[in-house]
């Protein structure tokens, strides 16, 4: 049987990890009421000290592993005010893959399997054997008339977010023409992280809400720095969305905040009529730059044009027409650029009515 302990000092920098003093009667959560158990239900031993509290509306619990890999079951009492624990906890775990998760909003339990994994310590690239959980009280929905919230909108009350940074912070939905949700995270440069997020349909039923049209699973992309990099996700029984992914921590274009942790932002959102990103937005001169994107609605074989500039030109030069090589109107343009400096590239359907944003590559 494999042994857990509960850590009481998981919290380590932003988002779950900096030190507060608990609360009385803040938002909390406990599991005491039910063990934690393994997959073949036997009960797993738990020794837990004083878990540190973020308070206010988010509770923190961490549980180290002899060793990751196996599953979990766990059974957890969140207490807050009628508000707080009337929806299911938006959840965020670092260092434990999701399984399943559910609410009950009479018993205000929440029952989570996961496999226990390992987190990323910011400092010094060390890997550590826990899981350390973030329960977010669901705060208000955007309106059209205030798009701007703070925090967890209600509408991702049930979402959540496995992945190995324990830096992170929420992304919000902050315009009706950026409604979608996510996170920023900070992590060591060249690290190759995991990222799993569910998004339930009440989340695209308000992206439905604030841009006037119907937003299906369909409709959504995955968009890294905020350009589209990704369509590939699963479809749930309630229509909801997870998308799973790993994510490499290249400075790129995003912000470095010294030389060795690099800031990345990742966002589910309605998917772009044309879009356009390069796989590595910063390559040698006469090496292999790789531009791809996906064009909505479009079947195999439909004509992209390729147009160009380099920084400082006042307008975009005719590259290279290209075709899309699958059904779901994924394209690829591969090429060496000969000369060094800054270039912006952008893509337009040949009849010029969809239109990507323009992106930029850095030849050295």
């Amino acid at each position: 049987m494999k042994r857990l302990f509960v850590l009481s000092l998981f919290v380590l920098g932003a988002g779950i990890f900096f030190l507060l003093p608990s609360i009385t009667n803040a938002y909390s959560v406990d599991y005491e009421t039910a063990p934690i158990t393994l997959s073949d239900g036997s009960t797993a031993p738990v020794t837990r000290e004083t878990t540190p509290s973020r308070g206010g509306t988010e509770a923190t619990f961490g549980i180290g592993y002899d060793a990751p890999g196996t599953t979990y079951t766990g059974i957890f009492t969140i207490s807050g005010t009628e508000t707080e624990v009337a929806k299911a906890p938006m959840l965020i775990v670092s260092g434990g893959l999701i399984q399943s998760y559910s609410y009950n909003a009479t018993t205000h339990q929440a029952t989570i399997v996961w496999t226990g994994d390992q987190f990323i310590i910011p400092d010094n690239g060390q890997l550590v054997n826990e899981s350390a959980f973030v329960f977010i009280a669901p705060g208000t929905d955007p309106t059209p008339e205030n798009p701007n919230v703070q925090g967890c909108p209600a509408s991702m009350a049930g979402g959540y977010v496995s992945t190995n940074i324990t830096d992170w912070q929420i992304n919000p939905p902050t315009s009706r023409e950026q409604m979608g949700f996510g996170l920023s995270l900070n992590g060591p440069a060249n690290l190759v992280a995991y990222y799993t997020m569910y998004m339930p349909s009440t989340m695209l039923n308000l992206m439905s809400t604030m841009s006037g049209r119907t937003v299906t699973p369909t409709d959504l992309a995955l968009f890294i720095d905020n350009y589209q990099s990704s369509l590939k996700k699963t479809i749930t029984a309630d229509n909801g969305v997870i998308f799973d992914i790993s994510l490499t921590f290249k400075s790129g274009d995003t912000n470095v905040s010294s030389t060795s942790t690099v800031s990345k932002t990742v966002m589910a959102q309605e998917r772009e009529k044309l879009s356009a990103a390069f796989k590595d937005n910063k390559v040698k001169k006469n090496k292999t730059a790789k531009l791809y994107g996906w064009m909505k609605n479009a079947k195999k074989g439909k004509a992209i044009n390729i147009y160009y500039k380099k920084k400082g030109a006042s307008t975009f030069t005719f590259l290279k027409q290209v075709k899309t090589i699958k059904n779901n109107g994924y394209y690829i343009y591969k090429f060496a650029p000969t000369e060094k400096g800054q270039f912006y590239y952008k893509a337009k359907s040949v009849n010029n009515k969809k239109k990507s944003s323009k992106v930029k590559l850095t030849v050295k």
